[in-house]
């Protein structure tokens, strides 16, 4: 069955070829732009200065140091700004699909604001209103002695800058649960508390997990606020930026791009592979937003 649906595409690409062409061309694009960067970077990972093949640099990455500092960092960085930015997200967007608030297309453009905004704005926000200078630091609170460099800072901003990312997901999906559903719940006796844990949180469950994962990755792999706010604290993003043009350690940086990326791909195949299988279909409805 699935042969024949293949020979019917590409019999309708023959006769259609301009269709033909563009798909050429994306696959092209793909092949120069995507695959022969990784392959090069795969490649320099494995290559010594004097241009033999070696582990070395993996081994330099996982053994310890500096390298594996900034890989612990980033992981912890991305595990407490998922967590955050999810828990966050699904409080705006509880609050977006089920109670009525004013101006509530203002909240909905104020909640995504951080998603259209350059890399740079928030972190420097951030220092300006928290730093040694800034305006809540010094000047309301008092404080001399402000650092918003480091770990903190970093949980600040990117929690600011990727909730959103996860508010996106976690709405779309509570519009989508039927209303009749929760109706349901409550007509046997349970009250809002008791159908929300029982009814409505398991059925977001995926949205959920999906939003973590989203998250997480963007954090892994942002390298304008650790640039701006890191300070001593170092990322994987930043080091494979400082490796590979500021010690010009290409197999270094390469390596450690590599193993990032192995990282990705294993969440990635997690959110495919295992959440995607326990993502439930809630019937779509248009919900009526309630007054609580």
């Amino acid at each position: 069955m699935s042969w024949n649906r293949t020979a019917s595409e590409l019999r309708r690409l023959t006769r259609e070829p301009l269709l033909l062409l563009c798909i050429l061309l994306v696959m092209a694009c793909l092949a120069v732009f995507i695959v022969y960067p990784l392959y090069q970077i795969l490649k320099s990972s494995f290559i010594n200065p004097d241009g033999s093949v070696s582990l070395s640099a993996y081994v330099g990455v996982l053994s310890g140091g500096q390298l594996f500092e900034a890989l612990k960092n980033s992981l912890l960085l991305a595990v407490i700004v998922s967590i955050l930015s999810t828990a966050i997200a699904y409080m705006f967007a509880y609050t977006f699909a089920y109670v009525k608030v004013p101006f509530k297309k203002l909240f909905n453009a104020v909640a995504i604001l951080p998603v259209i905004s350059p890399p740079f704005v928030i972190s420097l926000s951030a220092i300006l209103l928290f730093g040694k200078q800034g305006f809540v630091s010094k000047h309301l609170l008092g404080l001399e002695n402000a650092n918003i460099y480091g770990l903190k800072g970093l949980v600040l901003v990117q929690t600011l800058t990727y909730f959103p990312v996860a508010f996106l997901v976690l709405a779309g999906l509570l519009r989508s649960i039927s209303p009749s559903l929760e109706e349901a719940s409550m007509n046997m006796g349970a009250g809002r508390l008791r159908t929300f844990l029982n009814v409505t949180l398991p059925l977001t469950m995926p949205g959920i997990a999906n939003a973590f994962l989203l998250v997480f990755v963007q954090s892994l792999a942002d390298f304008g606020n650790p640039m701006t706010l890191g300070g001593n604290y170092t990322t994987v993003a930043r080091e494979i930026y400082l490796q590979a043009v500021g010690s010009y350690d290409i197999q270094a940086g390469a390596a450690l791009a590599m193993v990032l990326m192995s990282i990705t791909f294993l969440i990635y195949a997690l959110q495919k592979f295992w959440i995607g299988k326990k993502a439930t279909s809630p019937l779509p409805a248009n919900r009526p937003t309630a007054a609580v």
